[in-house]
């Protein structure tokens, strides 16, 4: 199932609390209707990360989130990253080491639509 399947399950509005499997990070994912650029964008994301597991708290149903392949996605798309010249250092651990701050908004949304149509592109 998709990250972006998984979103569609939860409550209208609900933060959901995303994990790589290999790489410590977290990043938040709503389950909203997108309004801009920036919200279609981290949707588009969502459409092509895989979810490899989801991560529940003390076996209740409450979900404490969603780990997905992020890392491995990345390292995929490593050289259309590196020709998009979208990052100084385009490797996947130093991608990686700053996807938080990609995903919380350290970025425009133009570059943010521009490293999602990246992810999501056919190989």
């Amino acid at each position: 199932m998709t990250l972006l399947e998984y979103i569609k399950t939860r409550s209208a509005g609900e933060e959901i609390a995303v994990h790589d499997k290999n790489y410590e990070m977290e990043s938040y994912f709503y389950n909203d209707k997108p309004e801009d650029k920036w919200d279609k964008a981290m949707l588009k994301i969502a459409s092509v990360l895989d979810v490899v597991e989801i991560e529940k708290r003390d076996g209740f149903f409450y979900v404490k989130g969603v780990t997905v392949n992020l890392s491995e996605l990345i390292e995929k798309k490593l050289d259309k990253l590196k020709e998009a010249e979208l990052f100084i250092k385009p490797t996947v651990n130093a991608i990686m080491r700053d996807m938080m701050n990609i995903l919380s908004g350290y970025v425009s949304e133009d570059w943010l639509m521009d490293f999602a149509n990246i992810l999501a592109s056919k190989e």
